[in-house]
């Protein structure tokens, strides 16, 4: 589920030799990867067939399965009507037995703690979000369906194998969480390496780009400045400006409290 390491895992998926990370790309650069003894030199002997049998898992990730954008909408994330998340996972469980029928599905579970209700809003934030915390954490605390993980399992265990991790073992003891990984994938533990990688934006960051997103959104939906392709380009744009990162000087109300 989303805010749960996802980023970490899927990078250590990537840089796993035995794992294909939804397949495309990644599926040739490990066959090549693995199939050649000496990458500089030009002579060097390839064996294809070594090289595919070094391949041990092949991972898809998918954090909205878990957590479902369509109970907001995109653009002034408010809960969208009628969706029916049943339906949802119902028709989910559909495509992957047409696709992939001897899947086994991984989750890893945080706690529902405020810790996590914040992290969700700061990425949300990150990517255009213009309502409050209080109305963001609200809506999750009346529509609990959305984030309950064992009801979610249940959607899908009776079709695939299901696995749950959580993510408090990961920050807790990295090392046996890395055991446990290692075994629902069956690769080598030695080259699984967990690195955190999303630093957290403190709370006059996330204030600022909150009223930056709430101009953007203004100039977007009111005003009609902007076109949508152009809207979701300036999004993406400022999410990743390190400049952003100066707005910690700047002091702000509290948006948590």
């Amino acid at each position: 589920m989303g805010r749960a390491a996802s980023t970490s895992i899927q990078i250590a998926f990537e840089k796993h030799p035995e794992i294909i990370l939804d397949a495309g790309s990644s599926l040739h650069h490990k066959l090549l990867s693995n199939s050649i003894k000496n990458i500089s030199d030009s002579n060097t002997e390839i064996n294809i067939d070594s090289g595919a049998k070094k391949i041990k898992c092949i991972a898809y990730s998918c954090e909205n399965i878990g957590f479902p954008v369509p109970i907001l909408t995109e653009f002034d994330f408010k809960p969208l009507k009628n969706f029916n998340a049943e339906k949802y996972h119902e028709n989910a469980v559909i495509l992957l037995k047409e696709i992939i029928p001897e899947a086994e599905i991984l989750i890893i579970e945080r706690d529902k703690d405020e810790s996590f209700y914040r992290s969700q809003y700061d990425f949300a934030v990150k990517t255009g979000c213009t309502i409050s915390y209080k109305d963001y954490k609200n809506f999750f605390l009346i529509n609990k369906e959305f984030l309950d993980v064992q009801k979610i399992k249940s959607y899908y265990e009776k079709f695939f194998k299901v696995h749950i991790l959580k993510f408090d073992q990961l920050k807790n003891n990295p090392e046996e969480f890395k055991i446990q990984l290692s075994k629902i994938l069956n690769v080598n533990t030695e080259e699984l390496n967990l690195n955190k990688e999303n630093s957290s934006y403190l709370e006059n960051e996330i204030y600022y780009h909150l009223i930056l997103n709430k101009i953007l959104f203004f100039l977007f939906k009111n005003l009609k400045i902007f076109g949508e392709k152009f809207y979701r380009k300036i999004l993406r744009y400022k999410r990743f400006k390190k400049i952003f990162r100066l707005l910690k000087y700047i002091p702000s109300p509290k948006i948590y409290s």
